[in-house]
């Protein structure tokens, strides 16, 4: 079954606002088979995900992998900004898929002369950051202002995913005013 919807962008508010996730400890992509780090066109647990998610009253899902690491969102890579404004996002891997959007904003960041850092991520790390945030192609760059209900810094959009959200659109060769404006 081939099911094919429009392409729908998050609204102004939705960027504005921030997302709110839950994490969730299932595996997806994580075996050691051939296929390990293919981007394959069954998302049924990503979907599946976005269920639990929306019945639980959040945005967005993350998947947890073994040993509590932070993987990715069930349709977006993940970034974290820790207090000292350093970023981080997941090695690529087991569960981990390396997005067109994500290498881009990996070399914006460098080139804002941000930390940048290639990690294995503890899902305790959402607790002490001060900006978290997903990207995708359709969403280029939202932020996620909430994990388990607990505010993530100060429960707004941050300033580095806006900066470097406005960095993307630049190299995209956007026009207009950013889409939370």
């Amino acid at each position: 079954m081939l099911l094919v919807e429009p392409v729908r962008p998050p609204s102004r508010e939705t960027y504005a606002r921030g997302l709110s996730a839950i994490t969730l400890p299932w595996g997806r992509g994580e075996d050691e088979g051939p296929a390990r780090s293919a981007k394959l066109l069954s998302y049924v647990t990503s979907i599946l995900a976005l269920d639990e998610a929306r019945a639980r009253g959040a945005d967005e899902a993350i998947f947890v992998g073994a040993h509590d690491r932070v993987r990715d969102a069930a349709f977006s890579n993940l970034f974290l900004v820790d207090a000292a404004g350093s970023l981080a996002t997941p090695l690529e891997g087991p569960g981990v898929l390396g997005g067109i959007t994500r290498g881009h904003v990996l070399e914006l960041a460098c080139s804002l002369g941000l930390s940048c850092a290639v990690e294995s991520v503890p899902v305790t790390a959402f607790a002490q950051a001060r900006e978290v945030f997903l990207t995708s192609s359709v969403r280029e760059i939202v932020s996620v202002v909430r994990v388990d209900g607990v505010a993530i810094g100060d429960g707004v959009p941050g300033e580095t995913a806006r900066a470097l959200h406005r960095a993307l659109r630049f190299r995209a060769g956007a026009t207009g005013p950013a889409p939370w404006e």
